[in-house]
């Protein structure tokens, strides 16, 4: 996320680099273990870096772009996730729309694939839902916000269609919506730009639309082919099955979602979330598995603490512990620390209030206390990635997205992604801390 703003591209190509040296390779029995197989996935989106500014935006797409270009072969190495930016106030991306409409899809595919300097994209996400849901630290629903309460109420929700179906209530805008959104997508994987699109920041609401609309559509058009197979008697069924053209690609579905999850934030397993994914099958790629940081515990080690005396590890005449939850710890370049004015999300999502601090200083000490060499990292690595009740038979599955700013970060995060899954007893004691403190950074 931070590729051209706190991280310079010459810095941002050696963590991409080591990123896919440190990769895990494909299995040698696996059909998929050619040299072409990805084994790298890059999430970006069309408004990184953050903070998120008219200066700077596309700048992350743009330096992945340059990286790819460097050297042959690591496109084919490497699975593309981006994201499209919903509503909201970012006037410089497509002059804010007040809706993400098809245009707006198709627009902000096309600048990607420009600045990431490729024909295809593997998965296009929806950075945030087109309707108001609460997301980046919100938790409680707020109906007075809703897009639709003013056009459904002004009917009594009771304005059907010619089928018995309510047509102006938010669930039908929704479908509409999806519709819309999920035809441009198939356009676009006709046309060979993209491979797949997923959802972030999502609700139960939005991936069941979504999921329905999809399914919906599918069946829509296997019917039409059957239809039309039926009227040129057989059709291509009589050909040689060499001779056969290509099934059409299918309409897409949801091939992902990807919603905050660490240990600070398991909304995800009770929201009905979990349900939902498993469901329709669809992986999590829960992102914040460290909460920016906060689960390393670096933001714990006091001014000065590492460095001597005077706070050279994060002094200043602004900061003051009344004016930043932050001020107190960390060093001064992390990004809650260096964005701490700028960052939205850190007076929200990721401010050190108490309930914060005792949550990861029980987490840290449970690492500590277990030998996890990679401390409290280590540990929120291992729980996002495989969690209390996920297995390989599970129909969904999960893989956890983390920023890296140094080429160490990346080599601790592979480390401790191999190691593999937490022991029942560490399990345990994290949900007793979660059980006195839950989700303090949702």
């Amino acid at each position: 996320m931070q590729f051209g703003e706190a991280l310079s591209p010459e810095i941002s190509h050696r963590i991409m680099s080591e990123a896919l040296e440190a990769s895990p390779s494909p299995s040698s029995s696996s059909s998929s273990s050619s040299s072409s197989s990805p084994l790298l996935a890059l999430d970006t989106a069309e408004a990184y870096p953050v903070p998120m500014a008219s200066a700077t935006a596309g700048r992350s797409e743009r330096i992945i772009g340059d990286w790819l270009r460097a050297h042959r072969g690591r496109r084919e190495r490497t699975a593309l996730i981006t994201k499209v930016s919903g509503p909201g106030d970012q006037p410089w991306i497509r002059g804010g729309p007040p809706r993400l409409d098809p245009r707006d899809f198709t627009q902000a595919l096309e600048g990607s694939l420009g600045r990431l300097r490729v024909s295809e994209v593997d998965l296009v996400m929806l950075h945030w839902p087109d309707r108001y849901v609460p997301m980046f630290g919100e938790v409680e629903f707020d109906p007075s916000r809703s897009f639709f309460s003013s056009r459904s109420r002004s009917n009594g929700g009771n304005d059907e269609g010619d089928d018995g179906t309510d047509e102006n209530d938010g669930f039908a805008e929704a479908e509409r919506h999806f519709e819309d959104i999920l035809s441009a997508a198939f356009d676009a994987v006709t046309q060979g730009k993209l491979r797949a699109i997923g959802l972030s920041n999502e609700t139960p609401t939005g991936l069941l639309v979504a999921s329905s609309v999809s399914r919906a559509r599918r069946r829509r058009d296997r019917r039409e082919r059957e239809r039309e197979t039926e009227g040129q008697g057989g059709g291509d069924r009589k050909l040689a099955p060499l001779l056969r053209p290509p099934p059409p690609p299918l309409f897409p579905g949801v091939a992902a979602v990807s919603n905050a999850y660490s240990l600070l934030a398991r909304n995800f397993d009770s929201s009905g979330m979990a349900e939902a994914c498993e469901a329709t099958r669809v992986p999590l790629l829960g992102y914040g598995p460290l909460a920016a940081g906060l689960l390393s515990g670096k933001y714990e080690i006091e001014n000065g603490e590492e460095n001597g005396e005077n706070g050279k590890n994060g002094g200043g005449e602004n900061d003051d512990e009344n004016d930043n939850p932050f001020s107190n710890g960390g060093p001064p370049l992390a990004r809650l620390n260096r964005y701490r004015h700028e960052y939205a999300e850190e007076g929200r999502r990721y401010a050190r209030t108490p309930r914060v601090r005792e949550a990861v200083r029980s987490y840290v000490e449970i690492a500590r206390r277990h030998g996890l060499r990679g401390g409290g990292a280590e540990l929120a690595l291992r729980f996002a990635l495989l969690p209390r009740g996920s297995s390989s038979s599970s129909s969904s599955g999960r893989a956890a997205v983390f920023g890296a700013t140094s080429v160490e970060q990346v080599r601790a995060a592979f480390a401790a992604a191999g190691v593999g899954a937490l022991s029942k007893e560490v399990l345990e004691e994290c949900d007793a801390v979660h059980a006195r403190n839950p989700n303090p950074a949702p």
